[in-house]
């Protein structure tokens, strides 16, 4: 099982975790994450948000425009309505297939991350395994391909345990996670031909410690162990 802990062993600075008090990284979030329940209910119950009363609603869409389709993504603009005031306004919006991320650990417990080249950043990453979802793949299928391929790791026991919203203040693209254990070397890497990436594998307690620490920074890969923990997975 897939669970962060807290960096404090490893002199990494503790937030957002107690460590004088015991806590794991995981307690923290889950703590958090009883919170935000807690919340809502208040909300629901007419709180200090007042129920639904004044809930954001869906904006009527007057029109829809395709501008330019790209190597990944294509873009379009959208003319909504505003249903509370009337304001009409227009959207850029990015279209892109749904994408995997994966988060495999081996027997010995250790995560199976890769260090890929990102140009835009002109910068090596360090991050999930990751692709997009073919037509016709279930997002474990699409997952367990992608791991296959960026790494020659395979895994049999993979689960589905939740979905990303990479970006929706201007992008339509979903990211799904996908837990795989007991992740073994099966063959050798089949990259594509844009992708500089070598494996690296590390222990999974480790994780919450390259967080915080600034050395895994990508948001997909940050949410997906986060879910991974969350999950129980």
């Amino acid at each position: 099982m897939f669970v962060p802990v807290a960096p404090c062993s490893r002199g990494i600075r503790p937030w957002p975790v107690d460590c004088t008090g015991g806590r794991t990284w995981l307690d923290f979030v889950s703590a958090r994450g009883a919170g935000y329940q807690r919340g809502r209910h208040d909300l629901a119950d007419g709180g200090t948000g007042g129920g639904h009363e004044g809930a954001p609603a869906p904006w009527e869409l007057l029109s829809s425009e395709h501008l330019a389709d790209y190597e990944m993504f294509g873009v379009r603009r959208d003319r909504a309505r505003s249903p509370r005031n009337g304001t009409e306004q227009d959207f850029s919006i990015v279209e892109s297939p749904e994408g995997v991320t994966l988060v495999a650990t081996t027997a010995a417990g250790e995560l199976v991350l890769v260090e890929q080249y990102r140009h835009p950043l002109r910068s090596v990453t360090l991050e999930t395994p990751s692709g997009v979802v073919d037509e016709g793949e279930s997002p474990v299928e699409a997952g367990l391909r992608e791991l296959r391929e960026e790494t020659g790791y395979e895994g049999g026991d993979a689960t589905h345990v939740g979905t990303l919203v990479l970006n929706p203040s201007w992008q339509t693209t979903r990211v799904h996670v996908v837990v795989v254990r007991g992740a073994r070397r099966r063959g050798a890497m089949d990259p594509d031909e844009s992708e500089d990436l070598r494996v690296r594998l590390v222990p999974a307690d480790s994780a919450a410690g390259r967080v915080t620490a600034g050395e895994i920074t990508s948001c997909v890969a940050v949410a997906a162990l986060a879910l991974a923990g969350w999950a129980g997975a």
